[in-house]
C-alpha cells in the first residue's frame, strides 16, 4: 500500500487500510505492554502523512511512547536489502479522549 515502488492503485488496497486502522481495536481488545509494528518507509512519505499521523495517534491516545526507525534488514542478520520503517510503542496506560480522526 505504502510502498514507494507502488505506482498505482492495487486491489487490496482497502483491506490494507483496514488492517493498519484496526490496530486500535487491537489495542483496547489485547492491552499489551509493548506493540512493535514493521511498514515499508513508503508510509513516511509526505502523500502518506495523515495516515502516519493517525497510526501514531492511535498508539499515543492509548498512552503508549512511541518511537520509530527505518532499519535495513541485511544489519538484522536478514538476506533482504530492504528497508522496512520499524515501530515500537511501550506503556500501555489505557484510552483517552482523543479522537484520531480528528487530525
Amino acid at each position: 500500500m505504502w510502498s514507494p515502488a507502488k505506482t498505482c492503485p492495487g486491489k487490496n488496497d482497502e483491506s490494507n487500510y483496514a488492517s493498519l486502522f484496526s490496530i486500535a481495536a487491537l489495542i483496547r481488545r489485547a492491552k499489551p505492554r509493548i506493540v512493535t509494528l514493521e511498514q515499508t518507509f513508503g508510509i513516511l512519505f509526505t502523500s502518506f502523512e495523515w495516515e502516519f499521523r493517525v497510526l501514531i495517534q492511535m498508539l499515543t491516545m492509548h498512552g503508549y511512547s512511541v518511537s520509530w526507525k527505518v532499519m535495513e534488514l541485511q544489519k538484522l542478520g536478514l538476506a533482504s536489502r530492504r528497508q522496512r520503517l520499524m515501530i515500537e510503542a511501550v506503556g500501555y496506560v489505557g484510552p483517552s479522549t482523543i479522537d484520531p480522526t480528528n487530525v
